[in-house]
């Protein structure tokens, strides 16, 4: 009998808990608005998640945001860059928190979970790169047929983290160029040449100025 007295006080104070945050949530938006957000029309939902309860430990609830980011917004090359936007995106996890500890909520605040949107003219970027690179290889290596540059799976990947601070890098992959032979294999164009190519290609494309690069070949 004791032990379902305690399981209904718990959940009793689980609920005045939940309802006393729940109340808080219009202030802390205010407070997100002014702080963080800096009135930049950018769309996000702040949501309250209670965590599972486990082995008999007290219910949690903690903050978390979804927040939409808009890609072609981050990118210094297109006409739609804004530098008040990338500026406030900037650290923007240490940014919440600062905020959130104007009212106290600091240690609710679990992440940001981030959709990345509105990236049309950043993605046409990317395919502008692959077909510049097949150009640019072909002239170094005019006697590699372009059927075997394009069995080596050479990319550009634009890599978008999903919780965090939002974080864009383009990363670069694929393996070596080979020419099949009866033994094993010949090699037609090495990792070290690729990599050359692939970053001075990004490098003097206007992309090239917006994200940082990452090595994965081969």
């Amino acid at each position: 009998m004791n032990e379902k007295k305690y399981i209904l006080e718990q959940t009793s104070e689980e609920e005045r808990l939940k309802k006393k945050l729940m109340d808080r949530m219009p202030t802390v938006i205010k407070v997100l608005d002014s702080l963080v957000f800096n009135k930049l029309d950018i769309n996000y939902e702040l949501k309250l998640q209670q965590m599972m309860r486990t082995h008999g430990a007290n219910a949690r609830f903690y903050l978390e945001l979804d927040l939409d980011v808009e890609v072609d917004r981050l990118n210094r090359s297109l006409p739609v860059f804004d530098q008040k936007y990338e500026d406030t995106m900037f650290n923007m996890e240490d940014r919440i928190s600062a905020a959130l500890g104007y009212v106290g909520l600091q240690s609710y605040y679990n992440d940001a979970r981030l959709n990345y949107i509105n990236d049309s003219e950043t993605e046409r970027q990317m395919k502008e790169l692959m077909e510049t690179l097949y150009v640019e290889i072909q002239k170094e290596y005019p006697n590699v047929p372009l059927d075997r540059i394009k069995e080596s799976e050479l990319f550009y990947y634009l890599n978008k983290i999903a919780d965090g601070d939002p974080h864009i890098r383009v990363d670069v992959g694929g393996e070596e160029v080979i020419e099949d032979a009866k033994w094993g294999y010949n090699i037609l164009i090495n990792c070290k040449e690729l990599w050359r190519i692939m970053s001075r290609v990004y490098e003097n494309h206007p992309i090239g100025q917006a994200f940082g690069l990452d090595n994965f070949l081969c």
